[in-house]
């Protein structure tokens, strides 16, 4: 709760606590953790009562406009570092990106892209993306055209960014052999299974190596291994 204490100049805000800055020596080791208020006038001056209020941005605005009174710079100060370290200690959740129905793919998936017959300028390569929008062109589209269409990024490198639609995209683990690009059709043995798919539906696996004793710099702690992108057994 923070109330408004007033004099004839001067608006105070009541009830911002502030850290003790003292190191406790000249009282014989004695911290307060808290001083009472943030401002000196609040404990020292006679002040009249204001009104209360339940959140420190609402003191804050009524003590800047009540009876054409100033604000006192120090319970100013102090409220916005203290609504500004709340802030800071407030999780954010992220934003949930939007479901589009009918979608085949939605925002944040990861796929394989192998890139069809493409014009001049066409810069984004086979390999894996990750869809960043997902456009719906409705049912009045063009004639041979799909109805949605998904701009994918080659992840850390935004130059690659363009659209494509889903005959361009493929679910990792189960890409299909296109002979123009080796990681569909060249193999690879997995570490797991031992089968040897495509290196297109394989992913690298990092595992910690247990030393016994002292680690010394140079000796490896992380084991990677190529195995079955489903993560087989």
């Amino acid at each position: 709760m923070f109330s408004i204490r007033y004099n004839r100049q001067t608006n105070h805000i009541a009830g911002i606590a502030a850290k003790c800055t003292s190191s406790g020596e000249e009282k014989g080791g004695v911290v307060v953790d808290y001083a009472e208020n943030a401002c000196g006038v609040l404990t020292r001056g006679r002040l009249a009562q204001g009104k209360s209020y339940e959140s420190l941005e609402e003191a804050l605005e009524a003590a800047r406009k009540t009876g054409g009174r100033k604000v006192c710079k120090t319970c100013e100060k102090a409220a916005l570092a203290a609504i500004e370290a709340i802030a800071a200690a407030t999780p954010v959740e992220p934003a949930k990106p939007e479901v589009v129905e009918g979608a085949e793919h939605q925002v944040g998936d990861k796929l394989y892209f192998l890139p069809g017959e493409r014009p001049h300028g066409y810069v984004c390569p086979a390999g894996e993306v990750e869809v960043v929008r997902v456009v719906d062109h409705g049912e009045h589209r063009r004639f041979g055209t799909e109805r949605f269409t998904y701009v994918v990024q080659v992840p850390g490198i935004s130059a690659t960014r363009q659209g494509t639609d889903r005959t361009e995209l493929h679910k990792l683990g189960s890409v299909p052999v296109d002979y123009r690009f080796q990681e569909t059709y060249i193999s690879a043995i997995c570490a797991r299974c031992g089968e040897a798919p495509a290196y297109a539906n394989t992913k690298i696996i990092e595992e910690p190596i247990k030393h016994e004793g002292k680690v010394y710099p140079g000796m490896c702690t992380i084991k990677q291994s190529r195995v079955c992108y489903d993560d087989c057994i």
